[in-house]
């Protein structure tokens, strides 16, 4: 290894594994301070790590660069001709295997599957049980880098780095509204898909349990296209309740939106990207986890006060007995209309009152 030494850290999922998969890039400055790292993240992803110390170039994977032979071979052919020294898959699907063969790369590094621990140079076995109160997301991202030396010192929170200019422009946005000096909440309203996602009907009551206790303005998450479910689970909401949402008030793109959340001081609903998006920006988090969703991988630092989490296993043990969580994910919908919001209501409530530096407690 030589200080010019050049790395690609791979990660084409979801908002939260790519928000994760940063602690890769940053474990790989610590270890070899001169290496230079660039980032392959999928184009819906992007903003999430824009403006990133550990980040010196990011490479972007746009929709149809897969989508025939050719198109495929020649994103390959561009990955190949960067001449990395070294790979860090945390992917570990079909299109990251072959990048990650064919690349060039004397090193290859990835985790272990039957199926596809050839294309790499080094594979890891991941854990099955955290260590630390990081969560396995991050801890076995972290062993990518670490394999078997003590590691554990390392762990840390994601971190998300806006520009001032964009923090203003969201300011003025709240200024518009009227909630620039507000105490406000994010509400993860939606889930990234239908397994994802308590019930409207539930959510709702969740919704109208925070505005009963709480003085607090509510923001709404969503994607574009959940923009009919997001109205469904205003109308859901109590009248009184309504008066404190302000659904208008959700950014153009999702680096508005990151300035958004900057200003909330909690964030509420279904665990997932928005939840770890907030955890990044230091604010006190309630998850709401979906049935076959590991709250042990996505756990990340929850300790009962600032960060909590409810999800059924806590109340339905027996289901899980001997049984993998996504095995359960083609029951979501039946297993959602287990978790009722009043099995969880005390929950909130003890959140409230452990987070009351941002919140009044109505009497």
């Amino acid at each position: 290894m030589t200080v010019s030494m050049k790395v690609l850290v791979i990660q084409m999922k979801m908002i939260g594994d790519v928000l994760v998969s940063t602690l890769v890039c940053e474990a790989i400055k610590s270890q070899w301070p001169e290496a230079t790292v660039h980032y392959l993240v999928n184009d819906n992803t992007q903003a999430i790590v824009s403006n990133h110390p550990a980040v010196d170039r990011l490479l972007v994977f746009k929709p149809g660069d897969d989508d025939t032979f050719r198109g495929f071979y020649n994103f390959v052919r561009k990955i190949r001709k960067q001449s990395y020294d070294r790979i860090y898959d945390a992917y570990g699907k079909t299109q990251s295997n072959l990048i990650s063969l064919f690349s060039g790369a004397k090193t290859r590094v990835s985790y272990y599957k039957w199926y596809s621990f050839w294309c790499y140079t080094q594979t890891i076995r991941r854990d099955q049980h955290a260590k630390t109160a990081a969560g396995l997301a991050i801890e076995n991202r972290l062993r990518l880098i670490y394999r078997d030396r003590d590691w554990t010192e390392k762990v840390s929170i994601p971190k998300i780095y806006l520009h001032k200019e964009e923090q203003a422009e969201a300011d003025q946005l709240l200024a518009a509204a009227g909630l620039r000096h507000k105490k406000l909440v994010m509400i993860s309203a939606l889930g990234s898909s239908q397994e994802k996602t308590l019930p409207l009907s539930s959510m709702a009551l969740v919704i109208d349990h925070v505005v009963k206790h709480n003085a607090v303005e509510l923001l709404f998450n969503y994607l574009p296209h959940q923009q009919q479910q997001a109205q469904e689970l205003y109308e859901l909401c109590q009248v009184e309740t309504r008066q404190h949402i302000h659904r208008s008030v959700i950014g153009r793109d999702l680096r508005q939106f990151l300035a958004l959340l900057n200003r909330c001081q909690a964030i509420i609903g279904n665990e997932g990207g928005a939840i770890n998006m907030g955890k990044s920006l230091n604010l006190a988090t309630f998850s709401i986890y979906a049935p076959w969703i590991s709250p042990e991988s996505w756990g990340i630092f929850e300790d009962g006060e600032k960060i909590q989490s409810v999800h059924l296993q806590q109340y339905q043990p027996k289901i899980y007995q001997g049984v993998k969580h996504k095995a359960l994910k083609k029951h979501s919908a039946r297993l959602y209309q287990q978790l009722k919001p009043v099995l969880f209501y005390s929950r909130l409530m003890h959140f409230y009152q452990a987070n009351n530096y941002f919140q009044d407690i109505k009497k």
